[in-house]
């Protein structure tokens, strides 16, 4: 399937929680040497694999929405999330992390920053929850208007000012006109676009990696000027 990738630069070995497989470390290895790899990871097994992936690994990407009660409640275990963060930060490995943005949890989101800033991460990610996995179980009261996400951005950016934090601050929300798209890969090879909301499992089938090129599937991948978009950068909110 790697070969199959020729002409990507970036691959995100993602999940679920991608450090719960036993051969993580081993897969890292297939893709370092050719690609730029980035780990999306909950970072509760980060103690134990953090000075492994040295190396294998560009980037470390943890999810977060803040302080202790938060993380407990949204996330899991805060004590083997922070002992995962710092053992990803002692090992060297660049950090960054994600926030999904729910109304009954954004004012968790300055300590998230807080903490963005102590472990020298380069930025943070918020990002507008989707009506897909356990979204698909959230209140509407949960999700913020666009003009709500616009004002939570600008007053983040205030306090980075304020504060002198030195992380920069990204903000998606998935709408019709600035939502992004990304093509996900499973490790049978089959490869689907996300997110499609007229679906029932919100994804589209494309392919399979290890009977057709990522070129072959490209062409056949409905959302190109979406993703182009979000990578560019032009649908993200950035204070940098």
């Amino acid at each position: 399937m790697k070969n199959n990738l020729q002409g990507v630069q970036r691959v995100f070995l993602s999940g679920g929680e991608p450090l719960l497989r036993k051969d993580f470390v081993e897969i890292a290895e297939m893709y370092s040497s050719d690609f730029i790899v980035g780990l999306p990871t909950n970072a509760t097994a980060g103690k134990a694999l953090a000075q492994k992936l040295g190396g294998e690994v560009a980037f470390v990407n943890i999810g977060l929405e803040g302080p202790r009660a938060i993380t407990n409640k949204e996330r899991g275990d805060y004590n083997m999330i922070m002992k995962g963060v710092r053992a990803f930060y002692e090992a060297g490995l660049p950090l960054s992390f994600s926030g999904v943005m729910y109304r009954s949890t954004i004012n968790g989101l300055p300590f998230l920053y807080q903490i963005a800033d102590i472990f020298e991460a380069g930025k943070i990610k918020l990002i507008m929850p989707i009506k897909k996995g356990n979204g698909l179980f959230l209140k509407e009261e949960e999700f913020l208007s666009q003009e709500e996400y616009e004002g939570l951005f600008h007053s983040l950016t205030e306090m980075r000012q304020q504060f002198g934090w030195t992380p920069s601050v990204r903000m998606t929300t998935w709408t019709p006109q600035n939502e992004g798209y990304s093509i996900l890969a499973y490790p049978n090879g089959e490869t689907y676009a996300w997110p499609v909301y007229d679906a029932e499992d919100k994804v589209m089938f494309l392919g399979n990696l290890k009977e057709e090129t990522i070129q072959e599937i490209w062409k056949k991948y409905p959302f190109k000027k979406n993703h182009l978009t979000k990578y560019l950068g032009k649908s993200i909110m950035v204070a940098e």
